[in-house]
């Protein structure tokens, strides 16, 4: 729970959606599976907000799938708030990278698991290409 500024005792929800990703292309093992599930074995009673984890199949549809599940599944208390961080893995980094900004844009460059490759395609029609 997390203090109102200015709301004196009452307290915000805070309820986190932690996201990893399975296996693709050259990465067998994806570090970001390993850190959800270690995540998602914390126990839970002793954490000061909600945490739900979960490893997304690392495809477009499969993916577009489960985050609609999420989404129905994890919604924001009445007197609080929904953080969603998605986790994602760099083959060449040395370290670890906050992206700040999104992008409406589905542009793979190798073929998901399921073999879709799509190129340049808008992911979400009503929200502007850049987030």
């Amino acid at each position: 729970q997390v203090s109102r500024a200015g709301m004196g005792d009452q307290r915000l929800k805070v309820k986190f959606v932690v996201t990893g990703f399975g296996p693709f292309g050259g990465v067998s093992e994806n570090p970001t599976s390993w850190l959800v599930n270690r995540l998602a074995e914390l126990p839970h009673s002793e954490l000061p907000f909600s945490l739900h984890c979960c490893q997304l199949e690392t495809s477009a549809s499969g993916c577009t799938e489960q985050l609609r599940a999420l989404q129905q599944k994890v919604r924001a208390p009445k007197d609080g708030v929904v953080v969603w961080v998605h986790l994602g893995v760099h083959g060449s980094a040395k370290e670890y990278r906050l992206e700040f900004q999104a992008y409406n844009c589905a542009d793979f460059r190798i073929p998901d698991v399921r073999g879709t490759v799509l190129s340049n395609e808008v992911i979400e029609p009503a929200v502007s290409k850049s987030v």
